[in-house]
């Protein structure tokens, strides 16, 4: 008799939970699905000279201090209104310590990060574009890498970081140097990584067909540099400062990207 107690009151249990879930039995009714994006894809323009803030990564601050701004991934990561987009930005140690600062920008406002003046030139659904104010941390920002290619940088942690994200022109065509041009495509094998001779690796984790959604991975002097979630055909996203747009999804071992103009 005791045993058929118990097996019956896990199947309470059970059929509670059940119906909490469905809404039923007077208990709280799921959540619903987050409402489309409302755009714009982007606000604001970015200047050459912009740190890139790619969603799901980080970039280090130039001002010596080691710590590293981050667009978090997740849907509340950025919003917009049909009008202009808004982001939130977190500052922490590499490469998943505790957060130091959370803030919430717009386009063309001002964020003082760690005592740092910056211009929030432009914020998109794929990355965040900060301008340093001070010409200190401009200068900093563009420090001329010692090497332009990774095997040459070898272990020098502080070549290679100037290599991935040095604004210097050098290091953004070092970047670009092995992604394609406007119209031509690449095509990620799902956990097949695609190296440049600059250090950068871009994997694409998942390709779902039949839910029309892939992921990316960016990776760069041992820094998450992206990490796209749930990307859509037609999506935007940044590789190296090169941005390709997210192709029909028709098989479950490879997603195509195809660059296109700045």
């Amino acid at each position: 008799m005791r045993s058929q107690a118990v097996l019956g009151g896990l199947a309470a249990v059970a059929l509670a939970a059940a119906l909490t879930a469905c809404g039923g039995g007077g208990g709280k009714k799921a959540d619903p699905a987050p409402p489309p994006d409302r755009g714009p894809v982007c606000s604001g323009t970015a200047p050459a000279d912009g740190l890139h803030v790619l969603r799901g990564g980080s970039v280090p601050l130039p001002d010596g201090s080691g710590l590293f701004v981050a667009f978090p991934g997740s849907p509340a990561g950025t919003t917009a209104d049909g009008t202009t987009r808004t982001a939130t930005l977190t500052v922490a140690e590499p490469p998943v310590g505790p957060t130091q600062q959370t803030v919430k920008v717009r386009p063309g406002g001002e964020v003082t990060l760690r005592g740092h003046a910056y211009t929030v030139a432009q914020i998109c659904t794929y990355r965040v574009v900060l301008l340093p104010r001070a010409a200190a941390d401009r200068t900093a920002a563009a420090a001329k890498p010692a090497a332009l290619t990774s095997v040459a940088a070898g272990k020098d942690q502080t070549a290679l970081r100037a290599l991935c994200f040095s604004t210097d022109p050098a290091a953004r065509a070092a970047r670009t140097a092995d992604l394609p041009a406007p119209g031509r495509p690449l095509v990620l094998g799902v956990h097949r990584p695609h190296d440049t001779a600059a250090g950068l690796m871009a994997v694409a984790t998942y390709a779902d067909p039949a839910g029309g959604t892939a992921g990316l991975d960016v990776y760069c002097a041992g820094t998450t540099v992206a990490k796209y979630l749930a990307l859509r055909a037609g999506d935007t996203v940044e590789i190296g400062g090169v941005l390709l747009s997210v192709g029909p999804l028709t098989s479950g071992t490879a997603v195509t990207l195809t660059a296109r103009e700045a």
